[in-house]
């Protein structure tokens, strides 16, 4: 086994969190219970033989390190051969990580009921509860619905409803279709006659809103998730449910709405549901409360307005703030997205704590958020086109790389673009690279002969290795930046990037690519 299939192995298996002692958060799985038992042993024994001595108590343990996480087999009593788990954690939670930092839990190896009291007496974390609950009042706060998908999906599907009482017929969907077509390619769709509903017309599938038209045209599927995760294989079950039912429909559209407009985890799922935030549900709303309403409806919508500010698109100075706690409690804030559904813990804090935690556990995502919008700037700033893209990553066209191509006879004229230069935000890291897309003819004439002309490789386990080669990768802020630094830190580097290193990649990672690619085309490329 070498490093590449280990890696391929870890990623495709489902690690199971320890409930058990989850003040030593790691994750494991069974041998008795995966269906590869020879990519279990060969796992095992590349961890024995690629691995290093370790220890936990007086026990001794062979560790391997991967990227982020760290691999041993246990039990550990037991003879190598009988070892039946193989169990991972981050590096700085071993027993050796935690004993150097004086941070190993008194109460020893066993089961603890999880506490929240670290989190909630911190002072900052606090100070974050008051303010939420402050002078910013909102209708959504006494509610306590600041970050429940259902109350956000019952404001949209009354917005979307053409006989809703706001009397102002299908002007939200229209304003919110142009505010999506501003990042997505959608086509222009008849607002006419349509009807909403508001849970599907399957009491099994509970799809968050649904618009069909009565022509039956079209139909719109909308998944709202804000800071709860995917339930398993919930956006293929309903997919697979609308594909069924409107198979006759010639448009269907799925979107994926969160706060920040990242993708869903699973491949098959980012293939089939566009990723949209609610920047485009507040650039409508917003644009929807400049109309003729009533009182009382303005005023419930500019109160909705500031509850997404303030709870859903947070400000930097709040991200910042929340980033602190996250910093000081790592270890209980890895662990707690795995316990928060226990009763034993999610009765230890109030509800307006409890969306606190969960608002912090979200903030990752807010620094791509961040990051992503930063770099656009950027690029509008140093005067690169935007060539396409969506959710967390953006793609420019290298200049010349177009000419370039039709010189050497690998692009047709009337053939799209096959090779673009991305840049890519994500939750742990912002990195740029040169993605070759395997739906273009280039690439089936280049199938096998490609190498990667960057010593880093893509990062493992990608959502859409179905779509894209990656040939070159750098990244401009890694995990361990992410968690330590500022925002403003993190800006600083992406603007250094920009200014100093960018046309540098441009130039040496295409002309690689480009030389590769000539110096591999087949003899009759130029017929």
């Amino acid at each position: 086994m070498t490093e590449e299939d280990f890696q391929n192995f870890v990623d495709h298996v489902d690690w199971t969190f320890a409930k058990s002692v989850p003040n030593w958060p790691h994750f494991y799985i069974v041998e008795e219970e995966l269906d590869d038992p020879e990519g279990y042993a060969a796992a095992r024994a590349y961890i024995r033989g690629q691995g290093y001595d370790g220890h936990f108590f007086d026990l001794g343990v062979r560790y391997y390190d991967l990227r982020e996480w760290t691999y041993w087999s246990s039990p550990l009593a037991k003879s190598f051969e009988d070892q039946y788990m193989i169990n991972r954690c981050r590096k700085e939670y071993t027993w050796d990580a935690l004993a150097k930092a004086g941070e190993l839990p008194p109460e020893g190896f066993k089961g603890k009921e999880f506490s929240l009291s670290p989190v909630l007496e911190d002072p900052e974390f606090q100070s974050l509860v008051s303010d939420a609950k402050g002078d910013a009042f909102t209708v959504f706060d006494v509610l306590g619905t600041a970050d429940y998908e259902i109350r956000h999906s019952n404001v949209l599907s009354w917005l979307f409803d053409r006989t809703g009482n706001h009397h102002r017929e299908a002007s939200f969907t229209e304003m919110f279709w142009e505010e999506t077509s501003r990042e997505l390619d959608l086509p222009k769709l008849a607002f006419k006659d349509y009807a909403v509903d508001r849970e599907g017309t399957n009491e099994d599938e509970k799809i968050d809103l649904l618009l069909i038209a009565e022509d039956r045209e079209w139909v719109i599927v909308i998944e709202n998730k804000l800071f709860s995760p995917e339930t398993g294989d919930q956006l293929d079950r309903y997919y697979r449910y609308i594909e069924d039912r409107y198979a006759h429909v010639p448009n269907r559209f799925y979107f994926y709405l969160t706060p920040d407009g990242i993708t869903p985890n699973r491949e098959e799922d980012e293939a089939r549901w566009l990723p949209i935030s609610y920047q485009s549900v507040r650039a409508a709303v917003s644009l929807f409360v400049t109309g003729d309403l009533p009182y009382r409806m303005r005023d419930f919508l500019e109160q909705y307005l500031e509850h997404i500010d303030r709870n859903v698109l947070k400000g930097t100075e709040k991200v910042e703030r929340q980033r602190n706690v996250l910093r000081r409690h790592g270890k209980l804030f890895h662990a707690l997205p795995h316990l928060l559904d226990k009763d034993s813990v999610r009765n230890q804090c109030s509800d307006e704590e409890c969306d606190q935690l969960k608002s912090i556990l979200a903030v990752h995502n807010e620094v791509e958020r961040e990051l992503f919008e930063f770099a656009k700037q950027m690029r509008a700033k140093h005067g690169y086109t935007r060539h396409s893209g969506l959710g967390h990553w953006f793609t420019i066209a290298p200049p010349g790389l177009r000419d370039r191509l039709m010189r050497s006879g690998l692009l047709q004229a009337e053939e799209e673009l096959p090779i673009v230069f991305t840049f890519d935000s994500r939750p742990h890291s912002f990195a740029v690279e040169v993605m070759l897309y395997k739906k273009m003819p280039l690439f089936r004439k280049m199938k096998g002969q490609l190498r990667r002309v960057s010593e880093e490789g893509p990062e493992p386990n990608r959502g859409d290795q179905h779509l894209v080669e990656v040939l070159f990768r750098r990244t401009i802020v890694d995990t361990d930046q992410i968690i330590a630094e500022s925002l403003d830190e993190l800006k600083k580097r992406i603007a250094d990037y920009f200014d100093s290193n960018l046309s540098q990649d441009l130039h040496e990672s295409v002309d690689a690519i480009c030389t590769m690619l000539e110096s591999n085309q087949p003899k009759n490329s130029h017929d």
